[in-house]
């Protein structure tokens, strides 16, 4: 397993001697830090053809929650919530957002829950069983 980032990733494959390197121990990737960009992963892809698994944790949670998987990789998505992880997008105030409104990206596993970008203006509610 190779650990990276996706700047770190871009400068490999800008890399003049990247294929004479040999990788053939390296079974798949992670990346995280900051988003990987589709025509990152496809270049990646192309000059190496190592599966690379872009996901998001943190140090709060202990752990990535939200990451692709080997059998179901999305280029420019950082992929599926991690069993043991729930997940919403609310707004300031902790209100829940609809689908595709941006807002602050909530996480709660069995280390804790945390926002992630800013500060809430008050606590959100823990999510019950029904979300």
């Amino acid at each position: 397993m190779l650990v990276n980032v996706p700047t770190m990733i871009n400068a490999m494959i800008r890399l003049p001697d990247l294929q004479k390197t040999d990788l053939s121990s390296v079974r798949f990737c992670t990346s995280a830090g900051e988003a990987l960009p589709k025509t990152v992963h496809d270049q990646w892809m192309e000059k190496v053809g190592v599966t690379i698994l872009d996901c998001i944790g943190s140090c709060e949670l202990c752990h990535v929650y939200i990451s692709n998987r080997k059998d179901n990789v999305r280029p420019g998505s950082v992929g599926q919530l991690v069993p043991g992880y729930e997940a919403k997008i609310v707004d300031e105030d902790g209100g829940i957002l609809p689908q595709g409104q941006e807002g602050i990206l909530w996480v709660k596993g069995k280390a804790g829950d945390c926002a992630i970008g800013r500060r809430l203006k008050k606590p959100v509610k823990p999510l019950s069983v029904n979300g």
